[in-house]
């Protein structure tokens, strides 16, 4: 549409991060087609990042020799991401008694009103400027005319800070505990885990893959900032190995909605990002 590659209103696009792998490979044929000399590149393409960065989780690290990298996976061009958050996840299945609700539900115990108050009681939403917590999956019932006797909630906490991290974990554990234990003479029952996802990382700015990333964007007049996030990406785990990575943009846009869009523009400017990185890499 225009000069924006959009979709018919009924899907996601998928520039996350389709525009990503688009933008590398236009880049490197651009140095092949011209026989541009450069420094080895290394190129990782993962499965399974938006349910849990799974490919970046069991790929033999130990196969890559680059000193740093780059995750192409957020908005702008010119838009650095050089930190990032861990992130728990959590589920509750909390079990009540089931009855028939309109003949005796007075013998029943509802699941889901146990639920229902464990989550009003737990920390949700922004807590403050680096840690955030949200239930984002509740399932169990069968009918309406049965006391449900089974819930279950999926959620996720994240946090720059691992103190932090740790004690809104507590927080929403004593809630649900705590709530549980209000009903356990009525025989509600609970099974509870909370497991990490992935660390965070923090790069400083002076640091090579920053700089070079700066340097790239200064020479093609891009104007860029830098700044941590809020979402976690293969670059957690990279990281994590010992391989400093940050984020760059890519010019997605309104990802994960049916409004996801991107620009002609942007995907050009990213492009070009690409390419400069490579030559200054291989000037430096």
């Amino acid at each position: 549409m225009g000069d924006k590659i959009v979709t018919d209103g009924t899907t996601i696009l998928g520039s996350d991060d389709k525009s990503g792998i688009a933008e590398i490979m236009i880049a490197l044929k651009r140095l092949k087609d011209n026989g541009i000399a450069h420094a080895p590149v290394e190129i990782l393409f993962t499965i399974s990042e938006e349910i849990g960065l799974l490919g970046a989780k069991y790929f033999d690290k130990s196969k890559l020799k680059s000193a740093f990298g780059y995750a192409l996976d957020t908005h702008r061009v010119g838009e650095l991401i050089v930190g990032a958050p861990s992130q728990n996840s959590f589920k509750a299945v909390f079990y009540g008694k089931e009855a028939h609700a309109g003949v005796e539900p007075e013998k029943g115990l509802n699941a889901i009103r146990i639920a229902s108050e464990a989550i009003a009681a737990m920390p949700l939403g922004r807590i403050d400027f680096e840690t955030t917590c949200n239930v984002g999956i509740i399932s169990g019932g069968e009918a309406t005319n049965i006391v449900p006797n089974k819930v279950m909630i999926k959620g996720e906490a994240r946090s720059h800070n691992p103190a932090k991290l740790e004690r809104v974990c507590q927080d929403i554990e004593a809630a649900i505990r705590s709530t549980v234990a209000r009903y356990e003479s009525q025989g509600a029952r609970l099974d509870y885990s909370c497991n990490s996802e992935y660390m965070s990382f923090s790069i400083a700015e002076n640091t090579p893959v920053v700089q070079l990333a700066q340097q790239a964007l200064r020479k093609l007049d891009i104007p860029f900032t830098t700044d941590k996030g809020g979402g976690g990406s293969d670059a957690n785990i990279l990281s994590a190995s010992g391989i400093p990575v940050i984020i760059t943009g890519t010019g997605m846009d309104n990802v994960h909605t049916v409004d996801e869009c991107i620009e002609l523009e942007q995907l050009r400017l990213g492009t070009d990002f690409i390419h400069e990185l490579i030559l200054s890499y291989s000037e430096a």
